[in-house]
């Protein structure tokens, strides 16, 4: 038997400077270096959600070598070397999840010497203290199918995820404690990452209400202000240039060190400084630092590796001639450079071709 590793999830903020990374990732040049445009945009992408239940990671793994066996997160699960009692649930549902198996075989076209991996969260009973579905029977929620094709060595083995949410040949089957996470509610959050600092108050919304009434607990009959009601978070999924990110968001009752929870943002603030980076950036004062920080008076060729050069004399010159309008809204100089290089580098990049143009 082989086991088989879930992968990690990152953190909101990591995920989004990832994105934000492949975005400006134009490719390699001739000596294999990585090429990067750094004032290409950031896209907007539609981030697709599921509840986050409160359990113990598990999963079912299938070959025709070994039949149907269980996983925890670090190990493969026996009845000898058990997870909460997993391992025995697995054993006692083999022929259902056999069966299973073999129609997600046929559907995906899965070869015969390939692992299929059935991922999910073990939870209910007493797994886990003080959440909605605690007392509730054990149950196996599912929220992952992935293909693992063996290599010679561990590192050759090579894992795909066969589906952005769960096929729908796999159904609930409540008599066997088996359940499918997307049947507890899905969410949708369109995201512009160009200005996040406006945008994640749309995943901190969604998880306080997660937090507050879990759907799951909501599912199985727990009633708000009768019952616990509290959930975890939802995990959110998303897809750019090819590759699938997956982030999960908590609510303070299930932070830990490792989890950072979304602060809530002041949109007020935050659109107040873009709407300040915008009036203390017009045209005539970004040419003019423009034009000094490539020297273009004297006749020398603008360059784009003058740009650090140029976001400085913009930000200095804006503390000389601005700082009584910035301070009189409430604000310091540094509260709006994370905005005003956001309006300028581009504009940078548009200059230097018009400039190129004309040549």
């Amino acid at each position: 038997m082989k086991f088989v590793k879930f992968s990690s999830i990152e953190q909101l903020s990591t995920v989004i400077k990832n994105i934000k990374h492949s975005a400006q990732y134009t490719g390699q040049d001739e000596n294999n270096e990585a090429v990067f445009d750094r004032f290409a945009r950031s896209p907007v992408l539609t981030f697709k959600g599921t509840v986050k239940s409160h359990g113990t990671n598990a999963g079912v793994s299938h070959t025709f070598e070994d039949g149907i066996y269980g996983q925890k997160r670090t190990d493969i699960c026996t009845l000898d070397n058990d997870n909460a009692g997993f391992a025995v649930y697995v054993h006692s549902h083999k022929d259902f999840f056999t069966n299973l198996m073999l129609d997600l075989r046929k559907e995906y076209s899965i070869p015969e010497q390939d692992i299929l991996t059935l991922f999910g969260e073990w939870c209910g009973g007493n797994i886990q203290k003080g959440v909605s579905i605690t007392g509730l029977p054990k149950m196996f929620i599912v929220f992952g199918l992935k293909q693992t094709t063996l290599g010679d060595t561990e590192e050759d083995n090579v894992g795909t995820t066969l589906d952005y949410t769960i096929s729908s040949i796999i159904k609930v089957n409540s008599d066997k404690n088996f359940y499918v996470i997307n049947d507890f509610g899905e969410y949708e959050l369109t995201v512009d990452l160009n200005n996040f600092a406006l945008e994640q108050n749309k995943f901190l919304e969604l998880t306080l209400e997660v937090e507050k009434e879990c759907p799951i607990g909501k599912y199985f009959g727990r009633v708000l202000g009768k019952d616990i009601t509290t959930g975890e978070g939802i995990v959110w999924q998303t897809e750019y240039k090819g590759s699938r990110y997956v982030t999960k968001v908590k609510g303070e009752a299930h932070s830990n060190s490792k989890v950072k929870t979304l602060k809530v943002v002041d949109n007020v603030k935050e659109q107040l400084k873009n709407d300040i980076a915008q009036q203390v950036t017009p045209s005539w004062r970004l040419t003019q630092m423009f034009a000094e920080a490539n020297n273009t008076i004297n006749g020398d060729i603008p360059d784009i590796k003058n740009i650090g050069t140029f976001l400085k004399m913009v930000n200095s010159d804006i503390i000389k001639e601005e700082l009584d309008t910035i301070i009189s809204v409430g604000l310091e100089p540094k509260d709006i450079f994370g905005a005003v290089a956001q309006i300028i580098k581009p504009w940078y990049k548009e200059e230097l071709d018009r400039f190129i143009v004309e040549m």
